[in-house]
């Protein structure tokens, strides 16, 4: 969750944001608790794309290319698949590329899949146990997306404010590390509780493909 909390934040902020799915593969949040797919979802509108059809494929190109940024968070051979370089549409059309994934989108795990949990895992943010026959113990709940997820929203607005284009890759694992700045944590006590800083508002979010219609009337010019 990632890319919706950052999309999620960049709409609180003013943007307007246009959450795309697969038609044939929307996002599994839909399927989880309604109020924390509200959450990070609220405010934005919605629009289902098929990505093998050529028409709908237009369609995204369109909107890629109206877009000041482009929020993703696929592994780096899906966007290869569809023929989309980030580096080029961030060159060519003077906007600005997030990638959000788990290992960046370079390297050996470029095209590893990995959620919060394990990778902070790999990021080393676990409590260890002190007792030698424990095994080191996740930290929150999946808090590399938080963490990722908060990161890409300030890049993000930070090139938007600026006016740069370019394409920031923010990587789960990098992310979290880099916020703790050391490999592990002492053992979390375990009367302690989650304090909540500040409680987000949550807004009903759109239904699956609610916009679709209409953001292809006006991207047909055929709407005024």
């Amino acid at each position: 969750w990632a890319g919706p909390l950052c999309g999620s934040l960049l709409a609180d902020a003013g943007c307007r944001v246009i959450k795309v799915e697969g038609r044939h593969r929307p996002d599994g949040a839909r399927s989880g608790p309604k109020a924390f797919f509200d959450l990070l979802n609220g405010g934005k509108e919605c629009i289902a794309l098929d990505f093998a059809d050529p028409n709908d494929l237009l369609v995204l190109d369109e909107l890629l290319d109206l877009a000041d940024v482009v929020l993703e968070g696929s592994r780096p051979r899906v966007m290869a698949g569809l023929g989309i370089d980030p580096w080029r549409h961030a060159r060519q059309r003077r906007s600005c590329w997030v990638s959000i994934t788990a290992y960046g989108r370079t390297g050996p795990w470029s095209n590893r899949v990995g959620f919060g949990d394990d990778v902070a895992a790999t990021a080393g943010v676990v409590s260890q146990d002190p007792a030698p026959d424990r095994a080191p113990r996740f930290v929150s709940d999946a808090i590399a997306d938080p963490v990722g997820g908060c990161v890409a929203a300030v890049a993000a607005w930070h090139a938007l404010s600026m006016g740069r284009s370019a394409v920031i890759d923010v990587a789960l694992r990098e992310a979290l590390g880099f916020q703790w700045g050391h490999t592990t944590l002492a053992e979390t006590a375990a009367q302690a509780t989650d304090v909540n800083v500040r409680k987000r508002r949550a807004s009903p979010a759109r239904a699956f493909d609610a916009d679709g219609a209409r953001i292809r009337e006006l991207l047909s010019g055929n709407h005024p």
